[in-house]
């Protein structure tokens, strides 16, 4: 699976299905991060992989967890505008087969990140499983 093609995907995914938000992939300066939308926006990035032992055979074949984090920000926390009903819209457009290229992405965690200066940060994070095999 291409990262950042994957990447690509979910972005399209979420602006389809949040267009009220700003959706964008992670910024390369993040600690310099503003937000800047009125209601909020979802930061996507790969976050990482990890693959299985190969598998006894004559070809070395392993099962790939690709992980890509949504980064849920917004000012409010309980309002229908909020954090967690954003979170909840996340997870519904991230499980399943969302885009032909990809397979069937599941949900990995939530978890809070930070609030500062009442800006909330929560990430979601979501997975693929695929077959990384050798090349002949």
């Amino acid at each position: 699976m291409d990262i950042e093609a994957t990447e690509n995907a979910i972005v399209e995914r979420l602006k389809e299905q949040m267009p009220e938000l700003e959706v964008k992939p992670f910024p390369d300066d993040p600690a310099n991060y503003q937000l800047i939308h009125p209601l909020g926006a979802l930061l996507v990035r790969f976050l990482g992989e990890s693959l299985t032992e190969p598998r006894a055979s004559g070809t070395i074949s392993q099962t790939e967890k690709m992980e890509f984090e949504t980064v849920v920000v917004s000012r409010n926390l309980r309002t229908h505008q909020g954090v967690y009903a954003y979170i909840g819209q996340v997870k519904a457009a991230l499980t399943g087969k969302f885009d032909l290229s990809l397979p069937r992405a599941y949900l990995v965690g939530v978890r809070f990140l930070s609030v500062s200066n009442g800006v909330w940060q929560y990430s979601v994070i979501c997975a693929f499983n695929s077959i990384h095999e050798e090349e002949e």
